[in-house]
């Protein structure tokens, strides 16, 4: 009888081992079955062409009220806008994913490749197939990889993998909110018990959607342009300003803003130039052959972006101040580095009139000269300046009059913002 104890135990351990080998043997066999090292879809949708329009007048497409009952709304959404939305939640959990959809009434049809991991070629392809009826659509088809489930599974499964994948909020408000659902020729309505300030969230959604898309479209053409470059330590800023306003310019002759375009533009530059990895570039960017004018530009120019040209005038001088204490001194290149870059974001985007001409000039040579003021001749490595002193007010109006002399200028005033 002592004997015995032992031998159970060791029975359950055996028991024990054997389920979880098997468990494991299961998790395999489904990874296999499911993920896999390609995508299906190669080519991410990019924005419907109503996202190129303002938020009110997209959201003022999509939702409409409904007739019979003022506390719902129906919301219309193409397909275009579907794969618009899809690829957006996916980009605020920062995951890299295409979707592709299509109707052909009573049918919706979505294919969907997501990356699980950054970096890692490891994908989840899936697929689902809806059906409209008098209720509501009901599920035909999901595959997950080369998995095909059972309809009466296909709940079972997409709950769990939805919270898991952190949309277990969109779930709840799903279930709380949405009252119907069907499919109409090449759209999908869906009905539901509206928030007021559902339409500021909503606005700012899309604003923030347009806003990152735009930008990575400008950041993926900075790659190309240094990856395509004949340089081994140094590009100039012309040449890359000149890349980027030329696309910039070509996408607002397809509809997208201009103003906003340009400002896009900057931003993509001014992270390249100002960003954390800044000093491991294989490139580093001059501009009138400094390294430093680049960063200064760029910098005042991102901060004018923002509102705070002012902001941005004071900041670069403060800089200055603090370099008096060091060994590179007070620098009226930098201030005028920092000046040429505020004059140069708000000309760039005043009016869709001003952000269209500043497209055409930069996008037809490298010329620095036409966005950047002539510094050869301005001192810097200086002790800390009298700022009432006229030597300095005669070499701070040098410096205006050299800004407002800029191709960029034009007619525009080149005053302070």
């Amino acid at each position: 009888m002592r004997m015995a104890v032992p031998v159970c135990q060791g029975r359950a351990l055996q028991l024990v081992g054997l389920c979880a080998g098997m468990l494991i043997m299961l998790l395999i066999i489904l990874c296999l079955l499911i993920l896999d090292t390609r995508p299906e879809l190669d080519d991410s949708p990019g924005a419907s062409p109503e996202f190129r329009g303002t938020p009110n007048r997209l959201l003022q497409q999509i939702v409409r009220p409904d007739e019979h009952d003022p506390a719902m709304r129906q919301l219309v959404l193409s397909t275009r806008d579907i794969e618009t939305v899809a690829v957006w939640l996916l980009a605020r959990r920062q995951t890299e994913g295409r979707i592709q959809c299509g109707t052909d009434a009573p049918r919706l049809t979505c294919q969907l490749s997501v990356r699980l991991m950054a970096g890692v070629p490891l994908f989840l392809n899936a697929a689902v197939n809806l059906e409209d009826t008098p209720e509501s659509p009901r599920l035909l088809c999901l595959r997950l990889g080369r998995l095909r489930l059972a309809t009466g599974w296909i709940r079972t499964v997409l709950e769990p993998l939805a919270r898991l994948a952190g949309f277990g909020h969109y779930l709840r408000l799903w279930e709380q909110r949405v009252t119907g659902l069907h499919i109409r020729q090449d759209s999908l309505h869906v009905s539901l018990l509206w928030k007021d300030e559902w339409l500021d969230l909503a606005e700012n959604w899309v604003e923030d959607w347009v806003s990152r898309e735009r930008y990575l479209i400008y950041q993926r053409a900075l790659h190309r342009t240094l990856a395509a470059s004949n340089h081994t330590r140094f590009v100039r800023l012309g040449h890359l300003v000149q890349a980027l306003f030329s696309l910039a310019r070509d996408r607002s002759r397809q509809g997208h803003p201009a103003t906003l375009e340009n400002a896009a533009v900057i931003r993509a530059l001014n992270a390249h130039v100002n960003g954390r990895n800044r000093d491991n570039d294989r490139l580093q960017v001059l501009l009138r052959g400094r390294v430093d004018t680049a960063r200064h530009f760029l910098a005042a120019a991102a901060l004018a972006l923002a509102g705070n040209g002012e902001f941005s005038h004071i900041l670069g001088l403060a800089k200055e101040l603090n370099d008096t204490h060091g060994s590179s001194g007070f620098s009226f290149v930098d201030l005028a580095a920092d000046r040429s870059g505020l004059v140069f974001a708000k000309v760039a985007t005043a009016t869709e009139t001003t952000a269209r001409i500043i497209q055409g000039l930069l996008s037809q040579s490298p010329d620095e000269a036409r966005f950047m003021a002539d510094t050869r001749d301005l001192p810097e490595h200086l002790a800390m300046p009298d700022f009432a002193s006229p030597e300095y007010s005669a070499l701070e109006r040098l410096i205006e009059n050299r800004v407002a002399a800029l191709a960029i200028s034009g007619n525009v005033t080149a005053s302070s913002p």
